[in-house]
């Protein structure tokens, strides 16, 4: 491989995941990797988990935040909850999907954050925001594998949780998505959206 060539590819890339063309088969709760897919360890087992209990559950590249606007736009189920969960670069994304749907008036039921990098305001049309993060005190200065605080629209109604982790040593932003504790609480989270009951705090122990 030239290195010409390499240009073209990481274009390539951008042009097919980025596009806005819906994804062939749709899901009901879209979790989103970070930045290199291999940098959220365990994302794959909650999607397991998830669809193991007959929730239909998909994992993403970040990068596909358009196409999974345009999919939930074009064929979600009414009788279905709109669930988001992301981590890093896609957890910031999980909020670009929901502030796009806002503009389409559809709501988003709940959108789990772990350890988003840079994100947007969480629009108002999120019911319930959960976001877990680690502050790491001067470092969170620097714009990458940090993880910080959302905030609110100011006419947002809906509910924002943010839980800071910096107690927590055994969590970090590599770790925090095959973190048991994290997992748990996530997948508690989900399963109260579908009414499945799950525990009711998200503190950690």
């Amino acid at each position: 491989m030239t290195r010409r060539s390499i240009p073209f590819l990481v274009l390539l890339t951008c042009i097919v995941g980025c596009n806005g063309k819906p994804i062939e088969h749709p899901s009901t709760v879209y979790v989103l990797k970070g930045w290199s897919g291999n940098l959220s360890p365990g994302l794959d087992q909650l999607v397991e988990d998830l669809n193991a209990v007959d929730i239909d559950a998909g994992l993403y590249e970040h990068t596909q935040w358009k196409r999974i606007a345009a999919t939930i736009e074009s064929s979600q189920p009414s009788d279905q909850p709109i669930v988001l969960v992301g981590h890093s670069y896609g957890a910031d994304d999980a909020i670009r999907i929901a502030r796009k749907l806002n503009d389409r008036g559809i709501e988003v039921d709940l959108l789990i954050g772990l350890e988003a990098n840079s994100p947007p305001t969480v629009p108002a049309n999120v019911k319930r925001c959960v976001n877990f993060y680690r502050s790491n005190g001067a470092w969170d200065a620097v714009p990458i594998f940090r993880g910080v605080s959302m905030k609110s629209e100011p006419d947002s109604t809906g509910e924002l949780v943010n839980i800071d982790l910096r107690g927590q040593e055994d969590v970090d932003h590599f770790t925090i998505t095959k973190n048991p504790w994290t997992q748990k609480v996530v997948m508690d989270e989900i399963l109260k959206t579908y009414g499945r009951g799950g525990s009711g705090s998200v503190a950690p122990d």
